[in-house]
């Protein structure tokens, strides 16, 4: 036996061979060992086992020469049988899909014809496409230049609207000015009716020349008109209240429209005095020294002109129906049917005094008829 000692092709474990067989193999030199393909060559030892055969055997360039056992054998048979397997289900797919496109093959065959007709019709169906595709274009191109010709016509619409709109707003904040000026002058008007009213309520004539009465004197803004025994009252504030009166006889001329038709009252304070118009005279509205019992004539000269004044006065007034408490003619004036006389010749104090009390009255209802007849004139110039 040679010495060679024979090992599997695939696991190279040591085989044990019939000697028939290393008989009829001398001839040959290492008849066991594969060609020297360096693609075959594996790893020594059991690990060797584990290699795919059939990888082996298919990536061989030549025929294998070399023993195997026989567990080798049967894997080696186990993965042809499997790979066989594997190939004959893959022809068959094969087969199934080669018949599967001969069969669409013949399908398309066979409607070649409805292709062609319906290739036809298509070609009909695109040229009439075609030409309402032309004709489509041909409108739209129509639409663009009216579209254009809209927007022009919307621009210049738009323009001539922003226009208005600020010609709107202009007048809209001159109309809001207006208003507020208006609502200023209603405000003003309200205002100042309301200070009319005020006003026409406030006696001014009162304010001006205030006549009250002090124990048995009536006075005129303070100034005492009289003299009594026991109550001295000096010149010059009887002389000052003749000058208040002269004022408030002339201020209530003056509203009333009269012209006195003999005289002149020209008031000018404490020295005020009465221009006669027929003589030229002039008579005085004040005295000096003490009472005295025969008089100071030109004084009661003055007095008895001013009493004419004022009793013309009052029968310009007394045509309204007005009737004053105190009635007055000439150089008297009554107070319960008792007559006083405003001359101080012949006169005592207490009765001269109380003469100039009731001329005081008589003022004040005077200037409240003035005062009324005027509120009566102002109500009817604003109806």
């Amino acid at each position: 036996m040679s010495d060679n000692v024979p090992t599997c092709f695939n696991c190279q474990n040591k085989l044990v061979l019939d000697e028939s067989v290393f008989e009829c193999l001398e001839d040959q030199q290492n008849p066991f060992l594969v060609d020297d393909d360096p693609s075959l060559c594996f790893q020594e030892g059991p690990s060797a086992t584990t290699g795919n055969l059939f990888d082996i055997i298919c990536n061989s360039n030549s025929a294998l020469k070399g023993p195997m056992c026989e567990d080798c054998t049967e894997q080696l048979l186990s993965g042809m049988d499997q790979h066989l397997k594997e190939l004959d289900e893959e022809c068959a797919q094969y087969r199934e899909l080669l018949d599967s496109l001969k069969e669409g093959n013949d399908a398309r065959l066979m409607d070649r014809n409805i292709v062609a007709a319906k290739l036809a019709a298509m070609k009909n169906e695109e040229a009439s496409l075609i030409g309402e595709s032309k004709k489509l274009e041909a409108e739209e191109a129509k639409l663009d230049a009216e579209l254009k010709k809209k927007k022009n016509e919307l621009y210049a619409e738009n323009e001539s609207a922003e226009l208005l709109w600020r010609v709107f707003r202009d007048n809209h904040r001159q109309l809001i000015r207006m208003e507020m000026k208006e609502q200023d002058l209603e405000a003003e008007v309200h205002c100042l009716k309301s200070q009319r009213d005020r006003l026409s309520k406030i006696n001014v004539l009162n304010t001006a020349f205030h006549i009250w009465k002090q124990g048995s004197f009536g006075t005129i803004n303070g100034f005492r008109l009289g003299q009594l025994p026991h109550s001295q009252v000096e010149w010059s504030e009887i002389n000052a209240a003749w000058g208040q009166v002269a004022l408030l006889i002339n201020t209530l001329a003056d509203c009333l429209d009269i012209q006195f038709t003999l005289y002149r009252i020209v008031p000018v304070g404490s020295h005020s005095f009465i221009h006669c118009l027929d003589t030229g005279a002039e008579l005085p509205l004040f005295g000096s020294g003490g009472f005295k019992p025969f008089g100071q004539k030109k004084f009661d000269e003055g007095i008895c002109a001013f009493m004419e004044c004022f009793c013309q006065l009052q029968r310009n007034i007394e045509r309204a129906q007005f009737r004053f408490p105190h009635r007055m003619y000439r150089e008297h004036i009554e107070d319960n049917k008792m007559e006083y006389s405003v001359k101080m010749q012949f006169n005592a104090e207490e009765r001269w005094t109380k003469a100039m009390k009731c001329l005081l009255i008589n003022f004040r209802w005077a200037i409240s008829y003035v005062v009324h007849s005027k509120i009566l004139r102002t109500e009817a110039a604003f109806l």
